[in-house]
């Protein structure tokens, strides 16, 4: 209210596409309050908001309001991703794909006063929706998604096998597809090597299939069914 009198205002995200119709994720891009400034939330998109700035209209000033509006726009910026993943199914594109972990921006925890406030909102929309990719580009969620070590083994083993080994009572769930376990794709188990790419993962819990996973799990049962000796 000023003055007693009711009025609203308008908040938006923006991403980009390149000339590849691909999202355009090479640089931060700047915060506007109806032009822009010179801050910058570390982000692959552009924010605007009705912020208060300082004199010069170039920083934000340290406000409740700029917190709130900021919490906003992590919403909106995190939700577009689940958007941005149905156009593209829509097109025939993977619009959200490995390019996922460099929109998140890293953790500010190297600064005095940690705000982390977009990173959180995208780990935990990554947490609520099927947005990482499995083989045959089909996105899955957190729970099914696994990290397959050494690599090797996604030449041997399908996703039914896989479920059937991660599952005692498959048999009783096999129709189910909220039941299934799937291996990230290969572009994105390549990716686990990098540190940064590693602790999203690891942050969000998908677990690690090994070796020795696969040896604890497999019954005589099961190589009987898949032909093995």
């Amino acid at each position: 209210t000023n003055e007693g009198k009711n009025y609203s205002q308008y908040i938006s995200v923006g991403y980009f596409l390149n000339s590849n119709d691909e999202l355009d994720i090479a640089s931060q891009r700047k915060v506007f309050c109806f032009f822009p400034t010179a801050e910058t939330f570390r982000l692959k998109c552009v924010v605007h908001a009705p912020f208060l700035l300082v004199d010069s209209r170039q920083q934000l000033k340290d406000s409740r309001i700029n917190s709130q509006l900021k919490s906003m726009l992590a919403e909106l910026a995190a939700g577009a991703l689940v958007i941005m993943r149905d156009y593209g199914l829509k097109r025939g594109k993977l619009l959200i794909n490995e390019n996922l972990f460099s929109i998140i921006p890293e953790s500010d925890n190297y600064s005095y006063n940690t705000d982390d406030t977009f990173r959180d909102e995208y780990i935990k929309t990554i947490r609520e929706n099927k947005l990482l990719l499995g083989r045959n580009n089909k996105y899955i969620s957190i729970e099914e998604a696994l990290v397959c070590r050494p690599m090797s083994m996604m030449n041997i083993l399908s996703d039914k096998q896989l479920t059937y080994l991660k599952n005692s009572d498959y048999e009783e769930h096999k129709d189910d597809e909220d039941s299934c376990n799937y291996f990230l794709r290969e572009e994105t188990q390549r990716l686990y090597t990098q540190d940064y790419v590693k602790s999203i993962l690891d942050n969000l819990g998908v677990s690690i299939y090994k070796g020795d996973n696969l040896a604890a799990d497999i019954t005589q049962k099961f190589m009987k069914t898949n032909g093995m000796k």
